[in-house]
């Protein structure tokens, strides 16, 4: 990425958004070693405003975008 550095969350994000319905185990393995700990990222982005729906057992997880909402209401 040109030496841009992304941090864990920047890193999660991109991985949900290219892999929606990704289960916590395709996260893990999928972002082997940039991201320790995805479940308390994903606790961090969901603090920072960003809504990441988790449905289903084990939980599947995507991404809902600001203009997804807009053409729900």
């Amino acid at each position: 990425m040109n030496g841009v550095k992304l941090t864990q969350n920047q890193r999660l994000l991109d991985y949900i958004r290219s892999h929606p319905d990704c289960t916590m185990l395709d996260l893990t393995y999928g972002l082997f070693p940039f991201v320790a700990n995805p479940r308390a990222r994903i606790s961090d982005l969901r603090a920072q405003g960003h809504i990441i729906e988790a449905s289903g057992r084990p939980a599947r997880y995507r991404v809902v975008e600001a203009a997804q909402l807009a053409l729900s209401l």
